[in-house]
């Protein structure tokens, strides 16, 4: 077990949680009682073990910390799958030569780094050809994007779709959050007519909600349980920076606050439509806040996203302490010149023989014949002298070379790529050899462990396969962000890091696409990863940190910190865009920071128009659109209310507008004004899971005199 994953079971443990309940069973089939968390008697923060479950990323999940190097590759290889046509230009030598960054801005791209990069395009381009896609950013996970899964026809009926939605909106939707009005408009959004704990009715003892008759079985069931977590809520804590403090340097911490006692996002139902392996998908329940008869069409173009998601998804979904790729430069340590020798390190190996040796020379052992009592004394002192020799002599022979290397070392570099294994060892998987050795504790001293690590076992997902009897659930969201004159640039009203829900929606992968962007610059994310680099594994001098921090890219102050007051174990990975007709799928394990967006041409209006889907971990079920039937008061008075011939019945318009308005509260659907507040409440708790989220992250804790 890595330190990393003891330090992770560690937070579990100290804020009072399992890291998992092994072979836990959930069904929302509605061929029996409902079992998912939050109902059959199941807590709401239930959680399969990281075995069988994919990583979620709140502190459940981080990759080795990569070093400057490798990252300054990656984020190459991401601008130049960037390029028209990359996939054909990285096989010309004289093009891609040109596709090279300066040497002067990019130092780190050395030639034994940027050729590397070329053998590794030309794969990526030979994956390209076949799969439409490409994975950048690909280390322990990946991010996967693609302009060339979705056909322009497919993009064509999608904005014309979107724009029919648009022209169906009764009154301007709700905002993102409260500070992006008047920018952003939310057509389809998970935070309107939730799952509310103790209002909704779900059919918690069985039956089904059909997509096409959701409407029929409005208000059946039962009403959810109060799923209170014993928490103080979020409009409290975010208005009293006091009780705030307070509750997060209490005993539980921050960690409750990853989860919703009293909301839920609700997910649709989706199943295979052919055998096992395709990629066909359909749709059967409802989409929530997407009406399923008036926008039908719209819900086959969302199955054709979810179709092209599918080998993106299993892309990038990964299991805890389960990495994607070895690290292309290994190293544990600094690569001075010289470099220290080779036969060195086997010096440290011999430690514990030679303490064995030294432990055995100290204890007197049985002898064969008796000592005559005349030579006793002279025999001791003989005995005592020999043994104090030879202690001394085996203690002092790893301390001499180090201190000699110490003496003529001048200068330290950022390793290289292709040192310890060549790329195509490294696509093999035969990555072990480290260009410095980690170390291992051995009793109280340090010894360096075999310069060879295990080989890398890499593995595959195929959601089509191993899902295709239960189906999948998802979460949909779509948005426009609309750009005036007046109002030129769209700022996210946060700075937050994103991961997507609270923990109770089990969102594990999420796909974007960009619809289209009208005279408006396209979307762009900042992404970073949670990134272990535990000092037990590392050689470096506790007096000193100013080459190490370096090497691994860790700037500023406190950097790797001591006794825990590091830099927080983040690691930025870089920057990817969103143009029309991009698809991007992230995984929850990689979080990332919405950047600013604007016109193009400020003197005329613009917008920016983005479908999400949330895969829900297909692991678990969670109450979804199956078990609960719509809440909106409008679609229930549009097939209900507005059906009936009021007129003819000499029923006044007034009269007729205020029971569709008394029909949204009580028992009664829920009306836009209940769903408003509700919303906004989401909004503060998802405001705080992220705080929560930022709260847990591991710091560096290596530790310095």
């Amino acid at each position: 077990m890595s330190s990393a994953d003891q330090r992770r079971e560690g937070f579990h443990l100290a804020h009072g949680e399992k890291d998992g309940d092994a072979g836990l069973e959930f069904d929302n089939s509605g061929g029996g009682p409902l079992r998912v968390p939050g109902f059959g008697g199941l807590p709401i923060t239930a959680q399969r073990t990281p075995a069988e479950r994919f990583a979620h990323g709140s502190h459940d999940w981080a990759q080795p910390r990569l070093t400057a190097r490798e990252m300054a590759m990656l984020r190459v290889m991401n601008l130049v799958t960037d390029t028209p046509d990359w996939q054909a230009t990285v096989f010309d030598d004289e093009a891609v030569a040109g596709l090279r960054p300066d040497p002067l801005v990019q130092p780190l791209i050395s030639d034994a780094a940027w050729s590397w990069c070329v053998a590794e395009l030309r794969d990526k381009a030979e994956h390209f050809k076949s799969a439409g896609y490409v994975s950048v950013f690909d280390s322990g996970s990946c991010v996967v994007k693609s302009d060339a899964l979705i056909s322009r026809d497919l993009l064509e009926r999608l904005d014309a779709e979107v724009d029919s939605l648009l022209g169906n909106q009764t009154e301007n939707p709700l905002p993102l959050d409260p500070e992006a009005w008047p920018w952003v408009l939310t057509l389809i959004d998970p935070s309107m007519f939730p799952l509310v704990y103790g209002r909704t009715k779900v059919l918690s003892d069985g039956g089904q909600v059909g997509r096409e008759d959701a409407l029929s079985m409005v208000g059946q069931g039962e009403t959810a349980p109060d799923a209170a977590l014993g928490l103080t809520s979020p409009e409290v804590l975010l208005k009293d920076p006091n009780l705030y403090d307070q509750v997060w340097r209490g005993p539980r911490g921050a960690a409750p606050y990853r989860w919703s006692g009293r909301f839920q996002w609700l997910p649709s139902e989706v199943s295979f439509a052919g055998g096992p392996g395709t990629t066909d998908v359909q749709i059967t329940t409802y989409i929530n806040n997407l009406h399923p008869v008036v926008h039908k069409q719209l819900y086959s173009t969302i199955e054709d996203i979810i179709s092209l998601s599918l080998d993106p998804w299993n892309e990038v979904l990964v299991w805890r302490e389960r990495y994607q790729n070895p690290p292309r430069i290994l190293t544990f340590g600094v690569s001075w010149f010289p470099p220290y020798p080779e036969w060195a390190y086997r010096l440290e190996a011999l430690d514990m023989e030679k303490q064995r040796q030294a432990n055995f020379i100290k204890t007197p052992g049985e002898w064969s014949e008796p000592i005559p009592d005349t030579d006793i004394e002279a025999f001791n002192r003989d005995y005592r002298d020999a043994r104090e020799k030879v202690v001394e002599f085996l203690g002092k022979l790893k301390d001499v070379v180090d201190c000699q290397y110490n003496r003529i070392k001048t200068t330290w570099s950022h390793p290289e790529p292709g040192v310890s294994f060549t790329y195509p060892e490294w696509k093999a998987g035969r990555a072990g050899r480290a260009i410095v050795p980690p170390r291992r504790r051995s009793g109280w001293r340090w010894n360096a462990q075999p310069t060879t690590l295990p080989d890398h076992e890499f593995y595959t997902v195929c959601l089509q396969n191993t899902f295709h009897r239960q189906g999948l659930q998802i979460i949909v969201k779509l948005t426009s962000i609309e750009l005036t004159p007046e109002e030129p640039v769209y700022t996210p009203g946060h700075s937050d890091w994103y991961q997507d829900g609270m923990l109770n929606e089990h969102i594990v992968a999420t796909t974007l696409v960009c619809i289209s962007s009208t005279n408006a610059h396209p979307p762009a994310f900042y992404l970073q990863v949670e990134a272990d680099l535990p000092p037990d594994n590392y050689h470096y001098q506790r007096a000193n940190s100013s080459e190490l921090a370096p090497i691994f890219e860790v700037h500023g102050s406190p950097g790797l910190g001591a006794d825990g007051g590091g830099n927080p174990a983040v690691q930025f990975l870089g920057r990817v865009t969103l143009p029309p007709g991009r698809l991007l799928t992230i995984p929850a394990v990689i979080q990332r920071q919405h950047l600013p967006v604007g016109l193009v041409d400020s003197s005329r209006p613009g917008h920016v128009r983005v479908l999400v889907v949330h895969l829900v971990d297909p692991h678990y079920r969670v109450c979804s659109t199956r078990n609960v039937a719509p809440q909106q008061a409008e679609w229930w008075a549009r097939d209900g209310v507005e059906k009936v011939d009021w007129a003819g019945r000499g029923v006044p318009r007034e009269v007729v507008d205020q029971i569709g308005r008394e029909a949204g509260v009580g028992e009664w659907p829920m009306g836009r004004e209940e769903a408003e507040g509700v919303r906004r409440e989401r909004i503060l708790e998802e405001a705080l899971g992220r705080q929560a989220a930022e709260a847990g992250v591991d710091r560096y804790r290596f530790e310095w005199d």
